[in-house]
């Protein structure tokens, strides 16, 4: 399971910004583009969505996490500043519930495109750089729900039958290190990003859950 604290990345991204100025170089100036593969989360509620009692002979299971992804391209203006963009899909959330011959599920999916400031912090002469990245990401996320009979749990408000999607601007931010390979125009890198959701997810299928993600990245450098 991926977890951060929530008040952490602000602080991380101020102290980036003042001490920045008095260190060596650090990013690779000039455009890049690059992928990133690892783990995924949305941030959907953490109980069960079908009130099922086991001793009835019926049964409630839960999916969540797996592989994500995202490609962006970007340019650092030198070595401390960049802009970004880049497309992202998150592992599906999904719920299901039986009872009496009868099934119903639940399925959260998301897919994101974002463009992200970047300031980047050197490891002293090494080729390591940490960096904090913090924009706006334009969320589509989607909900289906097949209601076969089974009840919800009585503080969750399930849409109707069928899909919902629903589309917002939402903030996002993460931390990130960077490994410029010697004689070569790569930059190998992990990183964790988090998109802000909005509402209540644990009682209603109208709010959007937060998403994180962690990367292994490859960075093709240009210049």
């Amino acid at each position: 399971m991926i977890r951060m604290n929530k008040s952490a990345l602000p602080g991380l991204l101020l102290c980036f910004l003042c001490i920045w100025p008095v260190l060596s170089q650090a990013a690779i100036p000039g455009p890049y583009a690059g992928v990133g593969l690892g783990p995924s989360k949305l941030d959907t509620p953490s109980g069960d969505i079908f009130a099922v009692d086991p001793n009835s002979g019926g049964h409630t299971a839960k999916s969540a996490g797996g592989l994500g992804g995202r490609a962006y391209a970007g340019f650092n203006f030198n070595h401390y500043f960049g802009i970004e963009a880049g497309i992202a899909r998150y592992a599906k959330t999904r719920y299901t519930g039986s009872l009496n011959n009868l099934n119903s599920s639940l399925e959260y999916s998301m897919n994101t495109i974002d463009i992200v400031a970047k300031t980047y912090l050197p490891l002293g002469e090494s080729k390591l750089s940490l960096y904090a990245l913090g924009g706006a990401a334009a969320v589509n996320n989607a909900v289906k729900y097949q209601d076969g009979g089974v009840p919800v749990v009585s503080d969750f408000l399930a849409l109707n039958r069928g899909s919902k999607s629903q589309r917002k601007i939402r903030p996002v931010y993460g931390v990130g290190i960077g490994y410029d390979i010697p004689k070569s125009h790569m930059t190998a890198g992990v990183e964790f990003k988090r998109v802000q959701g909005l509402g209540n997810i644990n009682t209603s299928t109208n709010a959007m859950p937060p998403a994180n993600m962690a990367t292994f990245s490859l960075t093709y450098n240009f210049d």
